[in-house]
């Protein structure tokens, strides 16, 4: 039988084979090379789309520069270029809006929304500020203890301390009555005290307790009163404490009329 040697048949069987693979890989490959190029060629696109979208959306919000404006960006392009400024640019607004505000609910809100802010300690700040001034004006022991509760640690709160004792001062060591240029007082052996830190009745060091009352308030002495940051008015006692006045209740047309009657409101026999 004729043919070629086993050795060489199987070689060239093997060597078609490998041909054919090799067409077969060379079809697949291209195919393969044309995908890749169209989908680079594709993302590319995308890209070149989102990026122009991203630049037209902040040149939009630029163009408005309101808040809701930025605030609208930044929903949309949340890993976008431009974002950390949009989010600048939001706080300031809040805060400028706030601050003009200048109510509780304002710097409650701005906290609320921004709590670790540029501005966030300084509207805590405000905040706790505009709270006592609001105590004071409601002039309450509840108010000033609620205060506390919230302010356990500020520079108002011997001051609240020392109001709430007023607030329900009934006994001192010494009344004062101020009516125009004269003054008269009255006094006796009580030696409680008034700590710094405006508890009454503690043996600790402190001044003693001083009321003064004035039955009028003449221009000069409002005056003299406003220099100092004193809010007074006639017909009100006062603690005197740590070089303030602290309101502790208005008293009657009929005791104020009486030394005696005044005197009897704090000075107990």
């Amino acid at each position: 039988m004729l043919g070629l040697p086993i050795a060489n048949r199987n070689k060239t069987t093997l060597c078609n084979a490998y041909s054919a693979t090799s067409s077969e890989i060379c079809r697949q490959g291209g195919f393969m090379v044309r995908k890749s190029i169209l989908s680079s060629f594709l993302l590319g696109i995308s890209l070149l789309i989102g990026c122009n979208t991203t630049e037209s959306d902040w040149a939009k919000a630029k163009n408005d520069n309101t808040a809701s404006a930025y605030s609208e960006f930044v929903e949309r392009h949340r890993q976008g270029p431009h974002v950390d400024e949009a989010i600048a640019l939001i706080e300031s607004m809040d805060w400028d809006a706030a601050k003009n505000t200048n109510t509780v609910p304002a710097y409650q809100a701005f906290i609320s929304k921004h709590p670790t802010g540029r501005f966030a300690e300084t509207a805590r700040t405000e905040l706790r500020d505009l709270r006592w001034a609001e105590a004071k004006r409601l002039m309450t022991r509840e108010a000033f203890a609620a205060f506390l509760k919230d302010y356990p640690s500020s520079p108002y709160t011997d001051e609240a301390n020392a109001r709430i004792s007023a607030l329900g001062l009934t006994r001192a060591g010494s009344v004062q009555i101020f009516e125009g240029y004269g003054a008269m007082t009255c006094s006796t052996n009580f030696t409680s005290r008034i700590g710094s830190n405006g508890e009454i009745g503690t043996p600790r060091d402190g001044s003693e307790i001083q009321v003064v009352v004035f039955r009028d308030i003449p221009e000069w002495r409002a005056e003299e009163a406003k220099a100092n940051g004193l809010d007074i008015k006639p017909g009100a006692a006062y603690l005197r404490w740590n070089r303030k006045l602290l309101y502790i209740r208005d008293l009657s047309p009929e005791v104020l009329r009486s030394d005696s009657k005044v005197c009897g409101q704090f000075i107990k026999k």
